[in-house]
């Protein structure tokens, strides 16, 4: 009778050990599934979440001059290049990222001059060209501090190893000066379907 109570127990104790068991896995299963961002597709069959986007920020000190040093300068406490000169920066995105926009804060106070900004791409492979424009940014008027922005890239994903990817930018007046840049990017993310977000 005691060896008939006692696999009683233990059948139970299994039974019981699976039930509670299956509960945590679906909290968690539930818990990963609200966290995740709502996905969508698009023609490439390639995932991804609005929710993700992030920018990248270029500040001016990131550039340097591209060599032929006319008359420039950079200022410390006002953290903005700026003169009659060019200049050029690397952008480091996620490989894969999709290129959305960018974004240049420039103070132009010359109802002349300009500041433009260019978004640009190399090929990294044998017999490679000149670069490619993925975007322009030109200051106008003398309207002081103004970002302006470029909502329609060229080659919008980043393609690692095959391309490096930069920008260059050029000051036409004394009175023309970079603050700073911002690129927004998607990321890429692959789900497995039965946990995504509907």
């Amino acid at each position: 009778m005691k060896k008939k109570i006692g696999w009683i127990w233990f059948i139970f104790g299994g039974v019981a050990a699976l039930a509670i068991g299956s509960i945590f896995l679906l909290v968690a299963v539930n818990a990963q599934a609200e966290s995740l961002p709502i996905q969508s597709a698009t023609h490439e069959g390639i995932k991804w979440s609005p929710d993700s986007i992030s920018p990248l920020v270029i500040p001016a000190a990131d550039f340097v001059n591209d060599g032929l040093e006319n008359s420039y300068f950079y200022s410390f406490s006002a953290g903005s290049i700026g003169g009659t000169d060019c200049w050029e920066a690397p952008v480091y995105l996620p490989d894969g990222a999709r290129i959305l926009q960018y974004n240049a804060s420039i103070d132009d106070t010359d109802a002349v001059g300009d500041f433009s900004v260019y978004f640009r791409r190399k090929y990294n492979g044998p017999g490679a060209g000149a670069t490619q424009l993925l975007g322009t940014i030109d200051s106008s008027g003398s309207g002081g501090y103004v970002t302006y922005g470029d909502f329609t890239i060229d080659y919008p994903l980043v393609d690692y190893p095959g391309y490096s990817y930069m920008m260059t930018a050029c000051g036409f007046s004394a009175n023309t000066r970079l603050i700073s840049l911002r690129v927004y990017y998607y990321i890429q993310y692959t789900y497995l379907p039965g946990i995504q977000k509907r």
